[in-house]
């Protein structure tokens, strides 16, 4: 069978969690010099395009919001639920488990189906992974499949569940593990508890029945699975070193996975599952190398594959020299699988792709055309005509009438009163009326963080809010606005949520000479308190406020 390395944490150092510690590399020759691998010239294959985001779209990949349904939980209660590999329920002591019989380990080893007893609450890692899922079937492939599953913060696994011949993946939530069959979407074929949540976790076919089965390192001590089920564990082993790094794979093609020691950029091989020295040691690659395990060629032995940012140099034996072939794939944020994903003999690359996080978004703009008022009190309708000619309102839904100044001017009473008046809120009548729908309302002397929130929120809603501020003789004033009391309507135009920054297009820009049609004002809050929040007009009308979608 081949083997291929499970899944691992994604750090600098990938290969997978293990140790050797009865390893003695005096039993095997000098590994020798050459630690770097290059690329035969001959036989460098560059995947076109790298990036498998080219493969397949993932829009139409089978979609599942989780891993798992929450269907068909069995009736087994929580005293049921086996905590510990290699120590049954209430048992301290892991050495129960080199106790059991090989027969007695298979008499158990029937197949699980359903949603183990509190699954739905299992939790994975606290770090964003992505839910999307690569998988080329070569070397010099676009990716081939592409899936979403489970949540964006599971652990996965790589493996030949059902012994079919072909990799899929398993979801890891603390202590459950969901195994799938397909690399699709939808619920789980095979649910268990096993082991603790802190527990690192190594995949392997340990007896050579053709299918994988789970591991459990704690510290230089493994206890493994020959069957995907809770409970004891058919073999415990102690081996190698707390600090070794271990990579998964059948290294002799006798069919039985096993476990390398990697020790930096030193590599030793052992062809069975104990205690002692190793079969093979070289050295290969740099210490800082991200490393995988597959049978690359078909040929029934496990290899290495470095990885150094998008680049993998893959090795067709256990040997230090020259890579066999260089393939460049994906990114190098990518986070790596491997598996043999179509059954065909040869193992080949999996990605899992991160959320691009986006900066978040500080400035927004309406991108809408300034317009000059004709009279020193048509501020009103040429700010509504700004705003319904940015939303290609067209004519009047109520009356019909064209899209002019003037004619917002009559929706809005402005001829009629001699201003557009706040008090019987006829900006709002009339942009209402005009739209066909109540889009607008007016707030009365707001505070600076409702004007802020109604600012912000007018970017998502797509309707610019409106301001009737009101300046004062002998007080502060802006763009260039005269020495005197009146009140003024100005649309808003753009926001920048980290400096307070308020951009507004002036229809007054007509009137006062040097005054800017659209101008930046430092501080909305400050805005907000100088001309939205005091009247200065008392004759017991509300001037002053904000229109707002």
């Amino acid at each position: 069978m081949l083997r291929r390395t499970p899944w691992v944490p994604r750090t600098a150092v990938l290969p997978l969690l293990a140790s050797l510690a009865l390893l003695s590399p005096i039993a095997v020759a000098d590994p020798g010099t050459e630690t770097t691998p290059t690329p035969a010239a001959t036989e460098t294959v560059t995947a076109e395009p790298a990036d498998p985001d080219a493969g397949a779209d993932p829009s139409e990949a089978a979609s599942a919001p989780e891993a798992v349904s929450p269907e068909a939980t069995p009736d087994a209660g929580e005293d049921d639920l086996p905590t510990e590999p290699g120590v049954a329920a209430g048992n301290d002591s892991a050495d129960e488990a080199l106790k059991k019989t090989p027969s007695e380990s298979e008499a158990s080893c029937s197949m699980p189906s359903g949603v183990a007893a509190g699954a739905a609450n299992a939790r994975g890692t606290e770090k964003d992974l992505g839910r999307t899922y690569y998988f080329a079937n070569t070397f010099t492939s676009k990716a081939t499949s592409v899936i979403t599953y489970g949540r964006a913060n599971d652990a996965v696994l790589v493996g030949d569940w059902n012994g079919d011949g072909k990799d899929t993946l398993a979801v890891r939530r603390g202590n459950y593990y969901f195994f799938s069959n397909t690399l699709s979407g939808g619920a789980a074929d095979v649910v268990i508890i096993f082991g603790r949540a802190t527990d690192k976790v190594i995949v392997g076919d340990w007896n050579g029945d053709g299918a994988d089965t789970l591991a459990v390192r704690r510290g230089n001590r493994y206890f493994f699975l020959n069957c995907l089920r809770g409970g004891v564990a058919d073999v415990e082993v102690t081996y190698g070193r707390v600090s070794d790094q271990v990579l998964v794979g059948d290294w002799n093609g006798d069919g039985k996975d096993t476990l390398a020691v990697r020790r930096g950029k030193e590599y030793y091989v052992a062809n069975s599952i104990k205690g002692g020295s190793a079969d093979k040691a070289f050295a290969y690659g740099r210490a800082s190398d991200e490393v995988y395990a597959g049978d690359w060629d078909g040929d029934g032995k496990d290899t290495l594959a470095v990885r150094r940012g998008n680049n993998f140099h893959v090795k067709n034996s256990l040997t230090g020299g020259s890579a066999d072939r260089l393939v460049s794939y994906g990114r190098a944020t990518d986070l790596v699988l491997v598996g043999d994903w179509d059954g065909d003999g040869k193992d080949t690359l999996g990605l899992r792709r991160p959320p691009v996080v986006k900066p978040a978004q500080t400035q927004f703009t309406f991108n809408l055309a300034w317009a000059g008022q004709p009279n020193n009190f048509f501020c009103g309708p040429t700010s509504g005509y700004m705003i319904l000619r940015y939303k290609n309102a067209g004519n009047s839904k109520s009356t019909g009438a064209s899209l002019t100044i003037e004619n917002v001017a009559t929706a809005m009473s402005t001829r009629r009163y001699g201003y557009t008046s706040f008090h019987d809120r006829k900006f709002q009548q009339g942009m209402n009326a005009w739209l066909g729908k109540n889009v607008y309302s007016t707030i009365h002397t707001p505070t600076p963080a409702v004007v802020q929130e109604k600012v912000k929120q007018s970017f998502s809603k797509g309707y610019p809010v409106a301001v009737d501020e009101q300046e004062r003789r002998g007080g502060p004033h802006f763009n260039g606005h005269s020495n005197s009391t009146f009140s003024h309507i100005m649309v808003v135009t753009g926001y920048n949520v980290k400096t307070d920054a308020v951009q507004f297009a002036d229809p007054g820009a007509t009137l006062w000479g040097g005054a800017a049609q659209k101008f930046w004002y430092p501080s909305l809050a400050t805005f907000t308190r100088n001309y939205l929040q005091y009247e200065y007009v008392n004759d017991g009308r509300q001037h002053i406020g904000i229109f707002t979608p």
